[in-house]
């Protein structure tokens, strides 16, 4: 979590963050106890960056397992 305002600011200046997506992206969430290597906060702040150009998002969730991926 130390580096979030930076990885924010990273996916808020690329295309990901700024034009709205030209197909619904399916996004599969993992919340594995031990941490995952892509914190869930910053998969959420991703999906929440997509809606916002007005994309369509999907999540699946994986509760308790390190599985992120988007599609």
């Amino acid at each position: 979590m130390e580096n979030f305002a930076g990885w924010e600011a990273a996916i808020l200046a690329g295309s990901g963050g700024q034009k709205r997506p030209i197909a619904p992206m399916l996004v599969c969430v993992g919340s594995f106890v031990a941490g995952t290597a892509v914190p869930v906060h910053w998969q959420r702040a991703y999906i929440a960056a997509a809606q916002k150009t007005g994309g369509s998002v999907t999540t699946w969730e994986y509760p308790k397992d390190d599985h992120f991926s988007l599609a």
